[in-house]
C-alpha cells in the first residue's frame, strides 16, 4: 500500500472516532449563545436520560422542602439517600427523621422510586397522603410518627412486605383489617391515629414483637395475642379490647405442679404491657394471675382499668397443697414497673425483689403487708401515693414517727384554697405523696385568717 494510501486511511478514522465522541457527549454541547443555563438544562436532561429515578428523586425531595441549592448536580451521594449498589439507579432509602426544617409534602413522583424500601420521616412536619405510596410495593418500613401525614391504611394494601410501619400522631384512618395479610409485620404502631377496627384483624401476623394501638377505636379479645409468640411490647391502653375478662386467659394456669415447678406464661417473650384504660373491672389479682410465669415482663400498666382488691392472688403449689411465695415467680424476678393508679387496690402484702417503681396514685384506702413501706423507701423503690389514701391512718403517722420519711418543714409547698390550708411535702424522693391525704394532721396548718374554720378533711 503507498504511503498516500496509508495517510488517507488514518485520516478517514480520525474522522469517524471525533464524530463519535461528539455524538456520545451531545447533552454536553450548548451553542455559546445559550449561556449558563442552557448548560445547567442540557446537563440535567442528560442525567435524566443517564438515570430516570435521579430526577424523579430530585422531584420528591424539592417537594419535601429539601433547599434547591442542595439539589444541583448528581445525587448520587445525597445525604439521607440510600441507593442500591454502588453505581445503580435505583433509590433504596430515602431517610431525613427529626428534621423540623422539612415542611413539604409527599409528592407522586415517589411512586416512580418503585424499588423504595424504606421511607423515614419521622418527626418531621411533611404533609401529604398515604395515596402516593400506593406503587411502591417493594417498601419494607415505613415511619411517618408525627408527621402531618393522612390517608387510609387501605392506601398500603399492595405493600405486604412491610416489617415496620409507624403512624404515630398521624391523621391516617382506616380500617385493622387493610393489614390483615401483612404477615411479614414485625413492629406496628398506630397510636392516637383515627385508625378502627377489631384486634382479631392482626391474628396472622405471627411475627410481631411490638404493637402499639393505644387510644384508638379497637374493640374484640385479646386471646388473639396468643397467636403471637414473638411479642415483646404490648400498649392497647385507651382501646375497648377486653383482656382479663377473655376466656383463654380466664382459664389459662401459670403453673403445673410434677416433680417440679413448671411455670407458663401466655406470652413469653412479653416485656411491656400495658392496658390502662380498657375495661377490665375486675380483680386486681386475677391480672396479676396470669402473668405470675413471665420471667421477662418488666413493665406491667393497668391504671385506671376498674381492678378492684388485693393485689396478688394465691398460687397454689398442687403437689404439696401449699402456695407458692411471691418470690418464687418468675414475674418476681423481672417486673421493674408497675402501674395501678386510679383503681381500688386495697392490699400491698409485699413488693417483688426487682420492683423500682410502684404506682398507686389515687386508689382509695391502700394498706401494705408490714414492713412493705419502710423497706422500699430503704431501698429506693420510687412509690408514688400522690391523692392515695391509706386504709389504716395509722401506717402514715408511724412513717413520721419512725423517722422513715420526714417532712421538709422549711417552706409549705401544697396550698388549698377553697379550703383554707397549706402543708409541708415529705423530703423523700422516692415516696412521693398528696399531704393533706397522707397526714393532714401532721403536714397541714390553716393558713392565716382561716383559724379555726380551715378544712383539712
Amino acid at each position: 500500500m503507498s504511503r498516500h494510501c496509508i495517510l488517507h486511511v488514518l485520516f478517514s478514522l480520525f474522522c469517524i472516532t471525533g464524530r463519535s465522541e461528539r455524538l456520545s457527549s451531545r447533552y454536553g454541547r450548548v451553542l455559546a449563545t445559550e449561556g449558563t443555563d442552557g448548560i445547567e438544562s442540557d446537563r440535567d436532561e442528560a442525567e435524566a436520560e443517564g438515570c430516570p429515578q435521579e430526577e424523579s428523586l430530585r422531584t420528591v425531595l424539592r417537594s419535601l422542602g429539601i433547599a434547591e441549592s442542595d439539589l444541583q448536580g448528581s445525587l448520587q451521594d445525597f445525604p439521607g439517600v440510600t441507593w442500591f449498589g454502588g453505581d445503580s439507579c435505583a433509590v433504596t432509602e430515602i431517610e431525613f427523621p427529626g428534621r423540623r426544617d422539612l415542611g413539604g409534602s409527599l409528592h407522586p413522583d415517589i411512586g416512580k422510586l418503585t424499588s423504595l424500601r424504606n421511607l423515614d420521616l419521622d418527626d418531621t412536619n411533611v404533609s401529604g397522603s398515604l395515596e402516593v405510596l400506593a406503587n411502591n410495593t417493594e417498601l419494607r418500613d415505613l415511619y411517618l410518627r408525627h408527621t402531618r401525614a393522612t390517608g387510609r391504611l387501605e392506601d398500603l394494601s399492595k405493600a405486604e412486605d412491610l416489617r415496620g410501619l409507624d403512624l404515630t400522631g398521624t391523621e391516617v384512618t382506616g380500617d385493622l383489617a387493610a393489614l390483615a395479610n401483612f404477615t411479614w409485620l414485625g413492629y406496628l404502631h398506630l397510636s392516637n391515629t383515627a385508625v378502627s377496627g377489631e384486634l382479631k384483624s392482626l391474628a396472622q401476623l405471627k411475627r410481631l414483637e411490638k404493637l402499639d394501638l393505644a387510644n384508638l377505636k379497637v374493640v374484640g379479645d385479646a386471646a388473639v395475642m396468643a397467636e403471637w409468640s414473638k411479642i415483646e411490647h404490648v400498649d392497647i391502653s385507651g382501646t375497648e379490647v377486653e383482656f382479663v375478662k377473655s376466656d383463654f386467659l380466664q382459664k389459662f394456669q401459670p403453673v403445673k405442679s410434677v416433680a417440679f415447678l413448671a411455670w407458663k406464661c401466655p406470652l413469653p417473650a412479653l416485656r411491656f404491657l400495658d392496658v390502662s384504660r380498657t375495661p377490665q373491672f375486675s380483680q386486681a389479682q386475677d391480672l396479676l394471675r396470669l402473668f405470675a410465669g413471665c420471667g421477662w415482663l418488666a413493665t406491667l400498666k393497668a391504671a385506671g382499668c376498674g381492678l378492684t382488691g388485693p393485689l396478688w392472688p394465691e398460687i397454689l403449689n398442687n403437689r404439696f397443697g401449699s402456695s407458692i411465695p411471691i418470690d418464687y415467680w418468675p414475674l418476681s424476678q423481672a417486673l421493674s414497673v408497675l402501674d395501678l393508679g386510679s383503681n381500688n387496690v386495697t392490699d400491698v402484702a409485699k413488693l417483688p425483689g426487682s420492683c423500682r417503681t410502684l404506682v398507686l396514685t389515687g386508689n382509695p384506702g391502700v394498706s401494705f403487708g408490714a414492713g412493705v413501706l419502710e423497706k422500699a423507701i430503704k431501698n429506693i423503690v420510687f412509690i408514688d401515693l400522690r391523692n392515695a389514701t391509706f386504709a389504716n391512718l395509722s401506717e402514715a403517722t408511724e412513717l413520721l414517727d419512725a423517722g422513715v420519711v420526714k417532712a421538709n418543714e422549711i417552706t409549705r409547698t401544697v396550698f388549698n384554697q377553697t379550703h383554707g390550708f397549706a402543708c409541708y411535702d415529705l423530703m423523700s424522693t422516692s415516696l412521693q405523696v398528696s399531704p393533706d391525704y397522707f397526714a393532714a394532721d401532721r403536714l397541714c396548718d390553716c393558713s392565716p385568717g382561716w383559724i379555726p374554720s380551715c378544712s383539712k378533711d
